[in-house]
């Protein structure tokens, strides 16, 4: 079995739409011919504070991340705990000189990558600015939950946790591909954001950097980097319909001020764009010199995210009470502009 090394937190085909030129082409719908992984990006480290162009294949990735060694003794508990009425007749199938096996978390990545969530909807909306159905939203709704898994902050996070209560990497990763493969779980995760107001922010041009954590949580809403043309603001308000969304035409400043401080507090890592000017400028910001040395001193990303108090189990920063609500009432989906 080939264990692959490097990992990536955001799929290489999303993060190479920060490179301008194939930005246009996947537009104009013909970024199929140019290789997706090649694609130069400009990157801002909160690790070093420099700025640096790279290939988007060496950026928003951890080495070995998903690899995953299972002992025999380790898959004989597993089996105890989750599987007990099967439990004898695991135990008679399986000897110890098969040990130990190894699992990839890629396998999982690759295949949500493949679906209609990432390669469609993510991609079409990025395409049209915005969502056009109501099941596109509900599909989005899914990236999203499934974007924030996978984030940098929350992915090391809940591995280190699981780490320090005993249980093995493996185990975390059969319980993610689990539960991502229960609709009625999901449906609990998604729901709340689902049913609530949604703001998509469009701009001519580029505009919105990308953090390898790009779901930016604080307080009672939610910010989601799309494009460098496009922001998703999910807010803590009730839909007027059962699913519906705003578009607004550009951003104020206030608003993109907020977008700048999150992100670069969301970063454990990188944060790329299309062009070094504007990096150069978020590095003048205290905020950023603030990240450094956060990231500098830190040696827990446990510590660190349940002191930023990061939401990691669940999206769900407004309440059930936004499902009840919505869910009673009847009226046609619509879009507002």
């Amino acid at each position: 079995m080939k264990i692959t090394k490097r990992n990536h937190y955001n799929p290489c085909f999303w993060t190479a739409l920060w490179n301008p030129d194939y930005f246009d082409s996947f537009i104009k719908g013909t970024s199929s011919k140019l290789g997706v992984r090649e694609q130069m990006v400009y990157a801002l480290s909160v690790k070093s504070g420099n700025i640096f162009h790279s290939k988007v294949d060496n950026i928003h990735f951890e080495k070995n991340l998903g690899m995953a060694e299972i002992t025999f003794e380790a898959s004989i508990n597993f089996y105890k705990r989750y599987h007990p009425q099967e439990f004898e007749e695991f135990r008679k199938r399986n000897k110890p000189e098969d040990y130990p096996v190894f699992i990839d978390l890629e396998d999982l990545l690759t295949q949500l990558e493949k679906s209609r969530v990432y390669k469609n909807i993510l991609l079409e909306t990025i395409r049209n600015q915005t969502i056009i159905t109501p099941f596109e939203k509900g599909a989005l709704a899914c990236f999203v939950y499934i974007q924030l898994l996978r984030g940098h902050a929350a992915m090391s996070s809940l591995l280190e946790w699981n780490a320090e209560i005993g249980k093995d990497k493996f185990e975390y990763f059969v319980l993610l591909r689990w539960a991502l493969s229960n609709k009625k779980f999901l449906h609990a995760q998604i729901d709340p954001i689902l049913l609530t107001r949604w703001v998509f922010y469009r701009m001519p041009a580029d505009t919105f950097p990308l953090s390898d954590s790009p779901i930016l949580i604080k307080g009672e809403s939610v910010m989601v980097t799309l494009s460098p043309r496009l922001l998703l603001e999910i807010l803590p308000e009730h839909a007027l319909d059962e699913i519906s969304w705003d578009i607004k035409e550009g951003i104020d400043k206030h608003k993109l001020e907020e977008f700048r401080r999150r992100t670069i507090g969301n970063t454990f890592r990188e944060i790329i764009f299309s062009n070094k000017e504007l990096l150069e400028e978020w590095r003048q910001t205290e905020e950023f010199e603030k990240r450094v040395s956060v990231i500098s001193n830190m040696k827990s990303y446990n510590a660190r995210v349940v002191k930023e108090k990061q939401e990691l189990w669940q999206l769900n920063v407004f309440g059930n009470q936004n499902v009840s609500k919505t869910a009673s009432k009847q009226k046609r989906p619509r879009r507002r502009k």
